[in-house]
């Protein structure tokens, strides 16, 4: 049976990580932690899409300054 892929992104400076965390709260789906390092967070991601072949990815993260979304001031 192919599940969901949940991936959520190292934290930057904060001790928590609350997308991770959340992740690992649902029933059934596959999850890793992806690297905030250019290049390989892909890498990982194929690794992880290879190795668990999901009917779904869904990557989630925490936005740090909520006025900034998708780069552009609200």
């Amino acid at each position: 049976m192919r599940n969901a892929l949940l991936l959520a992104l190292e934290p930057l400076d904060d001790p928590g990580n609350p997308p991770w965390e959340t992740v690992g709260l649902v029933p059934g789906a596959r999850t890793a932690l992806l690297p905030r390092v250019f290049g390989e967070a892909l890498e990982r991601l194929r690794a992880a899409v290879c190795e668990h072949d999901p009917a779904v990815v869904i990557c989630v993260g925490q936005a740090g300054d909520l006025r900034l979304v998708g780069g552009s001031p609200r």
